[in-house]
């Protein structure tokens, strides 16, 4: 690394002022390397959202034969391509709000948020935004469009 800074043109002097820095900061690093591969590399939604029920892809199954309303967070590029039958999108970064949400749900009325799964924080975050505006039945269907279509429920595309 050294011979980089000096490629970079650093006198001695400067390279020697770096060299205690870069000795506390080298196990720091190294540090936080060991805890994320302790931890798993790949990043996953919260499994459950204070005020909102978690739902699994059985209980899911449930409330959409009971003709609950599903609002899919994704973008409508994603929705396009594929979504659970008969569900609405509501993107969350382009037009997921407290009004449009309550044109298909009232706040005391039931409805399942869904996003890509696990992987996927849209869910989680339309969530809780729901729980703050008011809504009082809002579930939380982590497992998404992955489980869905893994326990080979219905689905539809733009196509």
């Amino acid at each position: 690394m050294f011979d980089r800074l000096e490629r970079q043109g650093m006198t001695a002097g400067e390279e020697t002022a770096v060299k205690p820095w870069m000795r506390v900061l080298a196990p720091v690093v190294a540090g936080l390397s060991l805890v994320g591969a302790a931890q798993g590399s790949e990043w996953r939604s919260p499994e459950s959202v204070d005020g909102a029920v978690t739902t699994s892809v059985q209980e899911a199954e449930a409330l959409y034969e009971s003709n609950v309303p599903f609002i899919d967070v994704r973008s409508q590029r994603q929705f396009d391509r594929r979504h659970i039958k008969g569900a609405y999108n509501l993107d969350l970064k382009n037009n997921y709000t407290a009004d449009a949400l309550e044109k298909v749900a009232a706040k005391d009325q039931p409805f399942v948020i869904y996003c890509n799964g696990p992987k996927c924080s849209r869910s989680y975050r339309a969530c809780e935004q729901a729980v703050g505006w008011g809504f009082e039945k809002v579930y939380y269907f982590r497992g998404g469009i992955a489980d869905w279509r893994r326990a080979g429920l219905p689905v539809a595309s733009a196509d």
